[in-house]
């Protein structure tokens, strides 16, 4: 089977403590053909710094996007992250967030989000996360938007 490209856009606001972690995570991924988009929207910590460190490093895997100087919210970079990274995909590529504050828990997630998009060729995907201001689930809501609904447990 054709393997997809995983396209990941990282939006970040001030992440800085996280973000090492993060990007970290997405760069040791065993499934090898993504790239992300890291789409900074105003930070002021060392954001900045943290995120050239990797686009220097790693130029064929890492793109560094900043519009503006100014905070304009969540919304406002995803949706320009996803425009960013809408220029660069083909119709079969998988685009996916991780915001910069979150990190992939295994290295394999990448291989079980493709392998599930082409065994299912469902659209749309979502899962649980753990964070600050959330308990962790250990059982990922069903899809409602893919054709067939899965399920993923992380170990």
């Amino acid at each position: 089977k054709q393997m997809n490209k995983i396209y990941v856009l990282v939006p970040i606001y001030n992440f800085s403590q996280f973000l090492e972690a993060c990007l970290k995570s997405i760069l040791l991924q065993s499934y090898r053909d993504w790239y992300c988009v890291l789409f900074d929207d105003g930070s002021t910590d060392n954001s900045i710094k943290i995120c050239k460190n990797y686009t220097s490093r790693h130029p064929n895997k890492f793109k560094y996007v900043k519009l503006s100087n100014k905070n304009n919210g969540p919304a406002y970079s995803k949706f320009y992250g996803i425009q960013a990274v809408k220029e660069l995909c083909d119709k079969d590529d998988i685009f996916m967030i991780v915001d910069g504050d979150d990190f992939l828990v295994t290295p394999f997630a990448f291989s079980i989000i493709s392998k599930k998009y082409q065994d299912t060729k469902c659209l749309a995907t979502f899962g649980s996360y753990q964070g600050k201001f959330s308990e962790y689930q250990k059982n990922i809501q069903t899809n409602i938007y893919s054709r067939k609904t899965w399920f993923y447990s992380p170990p």
